[in-house]
């Protein structure tokens, strides 16, 4: 059996809010939402246009 890693105490996740504009099949979100998603999710998002940078 596969053993699995324990999750590090106090590990903090980089997050990004962006508004998605396009349907992704991947993402659970309607367009005109403006999830908190982890960095990597937004910037890929971002990259292939299925949303927009929030200016926070």
């Amino acid at each position: 059996m596969a053993k699995t890693r324990k999750p590090v105490e106090g590990a903090e996740l980089e997050t990004k809010r962006v508004r998605i504009v396009k349907l992704h099949p991947l993402v659970v979100n309607e367009p005109g939402e403006t999830p908190t998603l982890p960095k990597t999710v937004a910037d890929k998002l971002l990259e292939m246009d299925y949303a927009e940078e929030i200016e926070e």
